[in-house]
């Protein structure tokens, strides 16, 4: 084992703040997300207890085609700053172990959208994979949309 779960204790978030909990509910069918603006892109996350937090696993919407560009701070030190790439789920973020418990995640940009798999389709060609996909807009990218995020401190 090369890793422990450090459970969360509470969320804040820059807007939807009843909804912030859906982002480490262990429900692949719910997600936090900002209201679109760049300013309220970012939730703030106080974790169970002082660890030496060194991976986020973090599945975004759109996993697919999305790419965000996000800072992740932890006790307001930048430990991480980047797009996430496309995936097939979970995308995890390696840093250097650092103390504490509070992280927060801030977009920094628009996402990017671009098909990273060719059109590869693993099951049924019909069945839209991102369950949250904006409708309505679905040229939107500038949202913050989070279905599940976990924290580990290294295994000693």
């Amino acid at each position: 084992m090369s890793r422990h779960a450090v459970e969360v204790g509470s969320v804040k978030a820059g807007s939807n703040q009843e909804e912030a909990i859906k982002s480490y509910d262990d429900n692949e069918m719910t997600e936090w997300k900002n209201d679109e603006k760049l300013s309220t892109a970012w939730i703030d996350y106080t974790l169970e207890r002082e660890t030496s937090l060194s991976e986020i696993c973090v599945k975004l919407s759109g996993w697919r085609t999305t790419r965000y560009p996000l800072e992740i701070f932890v006790e307001g030190k930048k430990v991480w700053s980047g797009h996430t790439e496309q995936n097939l789920g979970y995308y995890t973020i390696r840093f250097e172990p650092v103390r504490g418990k509070n992280v927060m995640i801030r977009l920094t940009g628009k996402s990017k959208e671009e098909d990273a798999f060719k059109s590869i389709v693993e099951v049924d060609r019909k069945v839209d994979l991102n369950l949250f996909r904006n409708h309505t807009d679905p040229d939107a990218r500038g949202l913050l949309r989070i279905v599940e995020i976990e924290f580990y401190e290294p295994a000693l």
